[in-house]
């Protein structure tokens, strides 16, 4: 295999491909996992990153004149891009967000097709350059090579642009609001932070986000889902009490990590890291999960159905509604939305609809509950393991303009990274605005008190006025 490199400019900026390859498929749902030291002509070890900016990106497998690849027949299950980061909110500091593509990000081959694995981020709108990155990707072909003897050739490309440093994003960086299912299972191999769903019975799962920190606008929104076994995912803006969720008998029980012989589930990873000392270990992932199997609300057992339980909600919703004057629902969707989902041969593949958010404008403090259902929506039978992933990203304005310089400007950042690697460093400046704050403080109010006396002595009072010059006369007689 070989790990090309090539970039062009753009309109507003220039764009950096890489390429490894080429691999070999034969069909019969082959799949290929890849991870590769990706982008290191752009490594920026902090803090000569601050500042600089990407604007877009695209993950996918391309044929050798560089056309890429859709689904079918290749299903992307998962392309990451990881950039590394000390700016980034946690620890160990790596990420993917805007810079992935998954199995359902593709468009209708009758519109765009697979140039929906792209994103771009909207002029003025950009997404922080990272010190370093990685690139992880699983890609499986569901129909056969056409080459039906020696197989189709095929690449991983990575393709990043990176702004010009003369003309950054003039609004900044898009603030992004996780609202979907926790990153359950850190064994990688090949769970990957998914959660099991029963294959022969209804279920479903919820969680409540963090309070949205400020007052934000939702730019747009990206969704991620195994659709197969989705009836809907709905997200509504209420807290799961409101709901009626996570209340009475409506609890989820959570399913915990357990030695390899007792695994719970009918499939399970055959190789881990630590497989006698510690089967869940967090370790195991680039990114933190939780070392839980996953949370889920068994319906029948609980003698509800899907329909049923989507009644209460609407009905609780619309109670907290009527009582607080806030709370709707903000999306929902379903595998086959607006019948985004073709047959080819045996398989069903499905495209990722456009879904904008019923309301935009959310208050700092507002709670986002995100709800999915799950059930057979189609004739699988035991063949393979529902792994399940439900997430939603809001990408989000802050209406303040102090907040978007915070989240966004060289200078914050820039401070921000100084007091991460030297916090005491950061001492210094801190008593010497504070001594420099507490004396224009005592300033200001002598200021104002002597312009108090001024006009109290010397100002708009004339019967004191008449008063102090009578006494200057009588003391001249």
């Amino acid at each position: 295999q070989t790990h090309a490199k090539t970039n062009f400019r753009g309109e507003r900026g220039t764009w950096h491909v890489e390429r490894v390859g080429p691999f070999i498929h034969k069909g019969a749902d082959e799949w290929h996992h890849l991870w590769f030291d990706s982008f290191k002509d752009l490594r920026m070890p902090g803090p000569g990153h601050v500042g600089s900016w990407l604007q877009g990106s695209l993950m996918a497998i391309v044929q050798e004149d560089g056309e890429i690849i859709g689904y079918p027949p290749a299903h992307m299950h998962h392309f990451h891009l990881y950039g590394e980061d000390a700016l980034a909110p946690i620890a160990p500091w790596v990420h993917f967000l805007g810079t992935e593509t998954h199995g359902d990000a593709s468009c209708e081959q009758a519109g765009l097709g697979a140039l929906c694995y792209m994103q771009m981020f909207p002029r003025g709108y950009g997404f922080f350059h990272a010190e370093d990155y990685f690139f992880d990707s699983l890609v499986n072909f569901v129909t056969p090579a056409q080459d039906t003897v020696n197989g189709d050739k095929f690449y991983f490309q990575a393709a990043v642009y990176v702004a010009d440093k003369d003309d950054p994003p003039a609004i900044g960086f898009p603030v992004p609001i996780f609202v979907g299912m926790a990153d359950f299972n850190p064994v990688q191999q090949p769970e990957a932070h998914t959660y099991r769903v029963p294959k022969d019975r209804q279920s479903m799962s919820w969680q409540t986000s963090e309070p949205v920190p400020f007052d934000v606008e939702v730019l747009w929104t990206k969704l991620h889902s195994h659709w197969y076994y989705t009836n809907e995912f709905m997200v509504v803006s209420a807290p799961e009490e409101a709901l009626g969720l996570g209340v009475g008998k409506h609890l989820m029980v959570e399913e915990p990590c357990t030695k390899p012989e007792d695994w719970p589930y009918d499939s399970k990873p055959t190789v881990v890291s630590h497989p006698d000392k510690d089967f869940c270990d967090p370790k195991d992932s680039p990114i933190p999960a939780g070392t839980s199997l996953g949370r889920l609300y068994e319906l029948e057992t609980a003698g509800y159905t899907i329909d049923e339980m989507k009644f209460a909600i609407l009905g609780n919703l619309t109670k907290h509604r009527s009582e607080t004057g806030e709370g709707g629902v903000i999306l929902r969707t379903t595998a086959d939305h607006k019948g985004f989902k073709s047959v080819v041969g045996n398989n069903t593949v499905w495209s990722r609809p456009l879904l904008r958010p019923a309301d935009p404008f959310y208050k700092a403090g507002t709670q986002i509950t995100a709800i999915g259902f799950y059930e057979p929506m189609h004739d699988f039978g035991d063949k393979l393991p529902v792994r399940q992933h439900l997430k939603s990203i809001f990408w989000c304005k802050p209406a303040s303009g102090i907040v978007r310089w915070i989240v966004s400007s060289p200078t914050s950042r820039l401070l921000t990274w100084y007091g991460l690697k030297f916090p005491i460093a950061l001492l210094v400046p801190v008593v010497f605005l504070s001594f420099l704050a507490f004396h224009l403080v005592k300033y200001v109010k002598f200021v104002m008190n002597s312009a108090a006396h001024r006009a109290a002595g010397l100002g708009g009072d004339s019967t004191k006025n008449v008063m102090y010059l009578q006494v200057q006369q009588d003391d001249a007689a």
